[in-house]
């Protein structure tokens, strides 16, 4: 990887991200509907619902940590209008999510309809919040960070979320964002990590997916995206 750590920043490798949290986010109601009840593979959906919160929370911590300091600091009166729409908006993903989280944890012990389709709901709840919230970020903030970033100073924003995850859940982050990549995303990403991490997770990203997404659907499940 060529050293470009001064270099403007280069924030469109920010659509993966956004994208695999909306097809994820997308997918989500309907595998969850898709249980059968007292079903053993609940529990592994409802794993994943709470990884997509950490997803998208460690998204929202590493942007509120590194991201809106820098920028308030560089460009406070650009900013400084969208501070209190991002935060409100903010605010009321995590009270969804939190929300998501304990019906997570509902369903997982008990396994049942009443709390499958609760679950659900909440995943709903959090979609358009979710959308408009992306957008917002895709249309207002990132052209600020390619305007006052560097391209070192963008890629800390990534970096400070990876060590919130479990080392399992590494690899399934990075098969998510492969998947929903073009050719021209996949090369930011080369430039963005570094060259160790990012060979190696090429290597071992889409197998982990794969297998992972298998007890998800179950094996016997025509709607299981290979």
């Amino acid at each position: 990887m060529a050293d470009q750590t001064a270099a403007p920043a280069d924030s469109r490798d920010m659509y993966v991200v956004h994208n695999m949290l909306r097809r994820a986010f997308g997918e989500l109601p309907a595998l969850i509907r898709g249980v059968e009840d007292g079903a053993e593979r609940a529990g592994t959906v409802a794993d994943h619902a709470r990884l997509l919160v950490a997803i998208l929370s460690t998204h929202h911590e590493a942007e509120d940590s590194v991201l809106w300091p820098k920028l308030m600091e560089r460009c406070p009166g650009e900013l400084t209008p969208m501070v209190a729409a991002m935060e409100q908006q903010h605010q009321r993903l995590h009270s969804l999510l939190d929300s998501m989280t304990e019906r997570a944890e509902k369903y997982a012990a008990t396994r049942e309809a009443t709390e499958r389709e609760e679950l659900a709901r909440s995943a709903d709840d959090v979609m358009d919040p979710m959308n408009e919230h992306l957008a917002a970020e895709e249309r207002d903030i990132l052209p600020l960070v390619d305007r006052y970033c560097t391209n070192a100073e963008w890629a800390s924003v990534g970096e400070h979320g990876l060590p919130q995850l479990t080392p399992a859940q590494v690899p399934l982050v990075f098969g998510m964002m492969f998947r929903v990549a073009t050719e021209e995303q996949h090369a930011l990403l080369a430039e963005n990590i570094p060259d160790e991490v990012f060979s190696q997770m090429v290597e071992v990203a889409p197998g982990a997916l794969e297998a992972y997404e298998i007890a998800l659907h179950g094996t016997d499940n025509p709607a299981h995206p290979r």
